[in-house]
């Protein structure tokens, strides 16, 4: 393997590994990040504003309409080569970064299918009606909205087209596809790393990925 122009690590550019072990310690003495299998439970949510890691930044009321895109600053402490502030405007420049820096979470479903009234981290201002936060800015999408009325169908819609998501109904049971509450698994798996920690020390310690915010 050899290291793009950009790499500024401390390990040489070019290195050859083969066995499991090797990379995970080249991955924690390196401060780089192996690519993953795509899990084929986990949807990704394109619709997310920030891949893990990262956080939307508020837009200054002077530049709004000179913004284009919502833009994400890295908020994880953990060593990486990747931009500390990033703006996409589409799903390809989403899926591009995230196979070189940083994945997206995995799409939420809700049990029954309902969706509250209001996108994530919109406020409700009362019959319907919907306010952005200051971080929103999206091309041709407007900050304030009312979706009385709307069908789930047409909030999947605005989610692709406006970049929001929208979390369940106050009565539904949001899930993350591709990871399930340990309540709902019937017979957790505790033997082994928990998911996208990586094994160390010969199987005795685990190892967190580089966006993992967590209070361990």
């Amino acid at each position: 393997c050899s290291a793009p122009a950009a790499y500024q690590g401390v390990c040489d550019g070019q290195h050859s590994l083969a066995a499991p072990w090797e990379k995970q310690a080249f991955e924690l003495a390196c401060g780089v990040c192996w690519p993953c299998y795509e899990d084929p439970l986990c949807e990704r949510d394109w619709a997310h504003p920030c891949p893990l890691g990262y956080a939307p930044v508020a837009i200054d009321a002077r530049i709004f309409n000179a913004s284009d895109h919502i833009m994400c600053e890295l908020v994880s402490s953990s060593p990486t080569q990747c931009e500390h502030f990033v703006s996409f405007s589409s799903k390809q420049e989403k899926t591009d970064f995230a196979e070189r820096c940083a994945p997206w979470p995995c799409k939420a479903r809700c049990a029954n299918g309902d969706y509250a009234e209001c996108p994530s981290g919109w406020e409700a201002a009362g019959n319907g009606d919907c306010v952005a936060p200051e971080y929103y800015k999206a091309p041709g999408c407007r900050s304030f909205r009312n979706f009385k009325h709307w069908t789930s169908q047409m909030k999947d819609q605005y989610a692709q087209e406006c970049e929001v998501r929208w979390p369940c109904a106050a009565a539904g049971v949001e899930l993350q596809s591709g990871a399930l509450p340990l309540s709902i698994c019937a017979l957790p798996d505790t033997s082994a790393c928990p998911t996208f920690w990586v094994s160390a020390a010969g199987g005795r310690m685990c190892s967190p990925p580089r966006y993992y915010e967590g209070p361990c």
